[in-house]
Order: C-alpha cells, then structure tokens, then sequence
C-alpha cells in the first residue's frame, strides 16, 4: 500500500497547486480529508479486528476502497469541485488506513512470537522501500508526461515552465497561455496518479490469496499491544 500512498501524497499538493492554481499553504489545507480519515480509518479497523480476530475482510476492503479512492483522483480536473477531491480523498483514505495495519497483524497469527519483532521491521522496511520505489516511478512517469504535453503547446518554454514548478507556472508562462499549462500539469498528474490505481489494484489481487484465518485469543493481547504501540 505504500508504494501507492508516498506517490499519491507527495502528487496531491501539485495537482492543488499547479492545476487548480492554490497557495501553497491552501494546498496543505486540501490534503487534510485524507490525513484525518486516514487516521479515524486506522484507529477504528484496528479495534475491531484486534477484538474481533478476523482481519481478511479488511485487507479485501481496504484495498478495494483504495483503489476506488486513487481511480476517481485520477479522473479529477482543474475545474473539479470542493465535493469531488474532497470526496475523493476520504474513499483513499480510508482504504489506505482500514489496511495499513493488516501486515503487522497478520503476522501475529501466523508466526512465532519469537519471530514477530523480524517479521516487523522487514515489513516496515517493505513498505518505506516499495514508497520510495513507488515515488520515483511516478515522477518519471509525471517529468517525461509534462514535458510531452508542454511541447504540444505553441508559444510555450518548456524548459522555464518546468524549472518553474507547479507553485510558479503562472508566472513563466504567458496570460493566455496559462490555461493550457494547467491543463497540461493536469494530464501529468493524472498519469502519475495511474501508479497508486495499479498499486493499490496490485494489493488487492494479492488480498484475495490469503488464507481465512482469525487472531487466536491468546495472542489477542500481544497483537493490540502492537497495534498500540506502531
């Protein structure tokens, strides 16, 4: 889920910046229904499940939701309305906070105690590693994008509305002009966004092949201490 979540955050604020033309303190502002719900989600999913021992459902649910989240910010534009990436945000984020917590209990049922610490930080470190990865396939995918849609624009330095960045292409391109780079930060953006669709696609998928299993109740303890803690 990380590889979608890293790429999703960091491409967020852009598309509120050099898309819909926000501050960039508005676009901070913009992110906050999928940081909130996000937190709520996970607060929530990892009560139940921790007292009530079934976890599958909500890797199939999280995922599901996800990738419904990503799908629909892909779809959005720059005359997208409050409702629309608000919306939007809150199905993203709580896909991504229902399973987030998952891996950490899942491994609890299925290992060793003296084998969950190990278990732990390899999937911390799969998942901080599979963002970076996720991040870095979606600025590629974002530059030569930008940079293919800016050169079907007449009248347009590429090189200066790229240096520019989001939060300055309105001043370095010109007036009538301006319309059309927005347009064509938000065919970039859309295609960066494509990474979190197949990513969280990907993790559902791989959701539905694990085994049904519940969270015996002499680990109930031990895995809503985990839980606490992470």
């Amino acid at each position: 889920m990380q590889l979608a979540i890293l790429s999703l955050v960091y491409f967020l604020p852009f598309f509120f910046q050099a898309v819909q033309g926000s501050s960039a303190k508005a676009s901070g502002l913009s992110i906050l229904p999928f940081g909130i719900t996000t937190a709520i989600a996970t607060l929530i999913s990892s009560a139940i499940v921790t007292f009530g021992g079934i976890h599958i459902p909500f890797m199939w649910l999280g995922a599901a939701l996800l990738a419904l989240g990503t799908g629909l910010l892909h779809t959005m534009h720059r005359s997208s309305p409050m409702r629309e990436w608000f919306g939007y945000q809150v199905i993203s984020g709580i896909g991504f906070g229902v399973g987030v917590q998952i891996p950490f209990i899942a491994i609890q049922i299925v290992l060793d105690a003296a084998d969950i610490p190990i278990a732990s930080a390899l999937i911390a470190f799969c998942q901080s590693f599979g963002g970076t990865i996720g991040a870095s396939i979606a600025h590629n995918i974002f530059q030569s994008s930008l940079v293919r849609n800016l050169e079907k624009i007449p009248g347009i330095d590429v090189d200066r509305v790229v240096t520019a960045g989001g939060a300055g292409v309105a001043g370095a391109v010109p007036a009538p002009l301006l319309g059309a780079a927005r347009d064509a930060y938000n065919g970039a953006t859309s295609s960066a966004f494509l990474v979190s669709v197949a990513a969280a696609g990907i993790c559902f998928v791989a959701s539905t092949g694990m085994e049904w299993r519940t969270i015996p109740k002499t680990k109930k303890k031990t895995e809503q201490s985990t839980v606490a803690a992470s």
